[in-house]
Formats: C-alpha cells, sequence, structure tokens
C-alpha cells in the first residue's frame, strides 16, 4: 500500500493531526491518506487534504519515505512539502491538529509508519 502525507510549515511550526475513530486512534501522524489506483501522489495528496481536512494545498517538493511492515502487509509512506491556500481547517477524519516545533515533536504519539520521518526533521538542521 502506497500512503503520502504533507509537511506543512508555517515559520518553525509543523502541522500534525490526531487519529480519531480509526486504526491507530489518539495517534499523531502528518494529514495525508492513501493513493488510489491511477492516482498521482500529487493528486492524492490534494485529494485526502481536502476531504480530512477541508483544504487546499499547493503539493511542492519530496521530502522523505518510509517503507513499514505492519500485520496486514507493507506501507510505502511518501511525505511531501507542501503549502497552503488558506488556515480554515474543518476536521473529518482527526480530532485534533497542533502546530508544533520540531523538538515539540518528541512528546506526541506518532503512527509507527510517521516515526522515522519525525526523526528525519528533528535530526534536519
Amino acid at each position: 500500500m502506497i500512503c503520502v502525507g504533507a509537511l506543512i510549515k508555517k515559520r518553525d511550526k509543523y502541522l500534525i493531526a490526531r487519529r480519531a475513530n480509526v486504526a491507530l486512534s489518539g495517534f499523531w501522524e502528518f494529514p495525508g491518506g492513501k493513493v488510489e489506483e491511477g492516482e498521482t501522489d500529487e493528486d492524492a495528496l490534494k485529494r485526502e487534504l481536502r476531504e480530512e481536512l477541508d483544504l487546499k494545498a499547493d503539493i511542492q517538493s519530496f521530502y522523505a519515505s518510509n517503507l513499514h511492515e505492519h500485520s496486514k502487509g507493507t506501507l510505502l509512506l511518501k511525505i511531501y512539502c507542501a503549502n497552503l491556500d488558506d488556515l480554515n481547517f474543518k476536521l473529518k477524519v482527526h480530532d485534533k491538529i497542533e502546530w508544533v516545533t520540531k523538538d515539540e515533536m518528541k512528546n506526541f504519539k506518532f503512527a509507527p509508519a510517521d516515526v522515522p520521518i519525525v526523526d528525519k526533521i528533528i535530526n534536519d538542521k
């Protein structure tokens, strides 16, 4: 399975979202979701941000990826830098969002596939 996530930064803070009423409920993640058949990563990420947070985003460059093994198979998570057209969120899949610095990320329980991405952000200069 291929999933995409958005690394959205405002000044020195990053947008993270807490999953609710789904698998890994209560874990934090970078907003995004599954790439559907025939979709590009960019199209999938735009669609997921619109569906999950009612956001329009401009997808920028590829940031990082992580291959994660779990009970249902292998997940390839690809993270892209993204800019938002506006910051008016509507929570549909998540129950909370936060803007956090990279140092503050250490205080949040991230979904296992996102953990190596968080480590990269924290360690990047």
